[in-house]
């Protein structure tokens, strides 16, 4: 079985099954699959009866345990001790550094810089962006071998492997000292700054070496052990350089090869900004009407297709199978199996989701497999679907969880269970708001003064593009061999390298100003 398939297939599979859980058998292990919302909930909100398979996350797990490879009372902790680090006053603190502005605002940042720092082979983002790009090498070789391989990816990727440990030893070194002289406010710290205060102060150097327990055990007063705070630091990078630029960058896409819907996004970010700078917008002022209007519906509708962790991995234990109610019956599953909760399933999952023509739309009423933030944007009272309302929210405010909905007020809210991008329940996503911020930040700003396009460069040259009719046949025959090819990779080019990425090839994109657009159609 293709291990892709809950996104290659989304809601496919279980049609064909006919139904919206199903359960494969194997002489290895049993898997349960869901894509009802229900079911999903009720597993996600009873962590103790249906864990997290913490085995599976060696990928996450290479500087130190964390809050994601860990269970238990040890999760406990850290869950409590890191979920500081994404409070409100840190939502405010998103930004968007623009590559000139590094010389300007970073002349000594060895982070924002494209050149190895002084000590260092490769620089910051060279080290993460190879990492991440070939993270598998690092838990499936051993140390000895990656910097002696005949093969240059695996000795790159020890290189970077190493290059981003001493980054994050130097950093965290340099956030403790900073703490400890009083030059951080106790407000306002950055998400290493509030997990180093969360966790205590020691004066032993920080160490990525896993291999040696002595180094991994906390100093007296320090709940969290050096390499404990490493690793947390480097799955609150994997957060925000993978998830939230793969969600961009989807989004991104989806808008190209959508241009219809760049219009209303405009016109929002026009009256919620009018003619104030980029420096004079406000988080608590703008971030609402943002996370509730047309840049909220973009990004659910690119989350609610694409979610970054395409099957999210829960488990029974040994000697405990454990019952489920399922349309109208009660269901066992049994002691070991494995369980995927299927976001792209159930995220096209026709019970769930309001569909067919809206503001206009030619789109026909099976449309769930297209990009249509409009689906967002309706009065639930409207919409009928089955919802699980009624259930009693799970206790995530004990773990330091976020809280809120996953959706304004304003836009459609499915049943619990249905849009599962950051999960739900005790174990969902702690950033889930700081990663929001991130990505309404950078809708903002981009399309407040930019439009997106397909770059078309492939088939035509810019000067023969712009001496076609604009609007005209010439001009949509170049546009649709780009949008086919896009839409190809999205459904036939994606796979999962810890989260969903497009790993068949690239699609080029281009910012114009708006105003300049090549490819309107009437």
């Amino acid at each position: 079985m293709d291990p892709n398939w809950p996104y290659l297939r989304g809601y496919e599979a279980f049609k064909r099954v006919g139904s919206d859980v199903f359960l494969t058998v194997s002489p290895g292990k049993n898997h349960l699959f869901v894509a009802d919302a229900e079911v999903t909930f009720q597993i996600t909100s009873q962590r103790n009866r249906f864990k997290k398979p913490i085995e599976i996350y060696k990928n996450v797990d290479l500087y130190g345990k964390n809050v994601v490879s860990t269970e238990g009372t040890i999760w406990r902790q850290h869950r409590k001790l890191t979920s500081p680090s994404f409070s409100e006053t840190n939502n405010e603190l998103v930004r968007v550094l623009w590559p000139h502005e590094e010389e300007k605002e970073a002349p000594s940042d060895a982070l924002a810089s494209t050149r190895p720092s002084a000590g260092h082979t490769m620089s910051y983002r060279d080290s993460i962006s190879f990492l991440m790009e070939h993270v598998i090498w690092v838990p499936l070789l051993p140390d000895w071998f990656r910097p002696i391989s005949p093969w240059n990816v695996h000795r790159k990727t020890h290189e970077a492997y190493t290059e981003f440990g001493k980054y994050m030893a130097e950093l965290y070194e340099a956030k403790k000292s900073e703490i400890s002289a009083g030059k951080t406010e106790s407000d306002g710290l950055d998400l290493l700054g509030a997990l180093v205060k969360g966790a205590g102060i020691s004066q032993q150097p920080a160490s990525t070496n896993n291999a040696d327990p002595e180094k991994n055990n906390p100093s007296k007063g320090q709940l969290l052990s050096n390499s404990e705070i490493i690793g947390n630091a480097f799955v609150f990078l994997i957060a925000g350089h993978e998830t939230t630029a793969n969600a961009l960058h989807f989004s991104l896409l989806h808008l190209a090869l959508n241009p219809s819907f760049q219009a209303p996004l405009q016109k929002e970010l026009d009256d919620i900004f009018g003619d104030r700078p980029i420096s004079a917008w406000n988080y608590e002022q703008d971030f609402p009407k943002l996370f509730g209007g047309m840049a909220g519906a973009v990004i659910n509708e690119t989350l609610r297709m694409l979610p970054a962790v395409i099957s999210i991995p829960k488990s029974t234990q040994k000697g405990e199978p454990q019952a489920l109610n399922f349309d109208g019956r009660q269901i066992v599953v049994p002691e070991s199996c494995a369980i995927g909760l299927c976001g792209a399933g159930v995220g096209n999952n026709p019970k769930y989701w309001p569909s067919g023509p809206d503001h206009g739309s030619r789109m026909p009423a099976d449309d769930l497999d297209q990009f249509k933030p409009a689906r967002w944007l309706v009065d639930s009272s409207k919409v009928a679907s089955t919802t699980n309302a009624d259930n009693d929210e799970p206790d995530t405010e004990e773990f330091g969880g976020p809280q809120g909905p996953h959706s304004a007020a304003s836009l459609y809210h499915p049943p619990r269970g249905a849009f599962i991008p950051f999960s739900e329940g005790p174990r969902s996503c702690l950033g889930r708001k700081f990663a929001q911020a991130e990505l309404f930040a950078a809708l903002a700003v981009i399309f407040r003064f930019y439009s997106v396009e397909l770059a078309t460069d492939e088939w035509e040259a810019d000067e023969a593009v712009n001496a076609m009719k604009k609007g005209g046949p010439d001009r949509r025959q170049v546009w649709e061999k780009a949008a086919n090819r896009a839409t190809d990779l999205l459904k036939h080019g994606m796979g999962s390298m810890i989260t969903l990425q497009m790993r068949a090839g690239r699609v080029p994109l281009r910012l114009v100003k708006r105003g300049e657009e090549r490819f309107v159609f009437g």
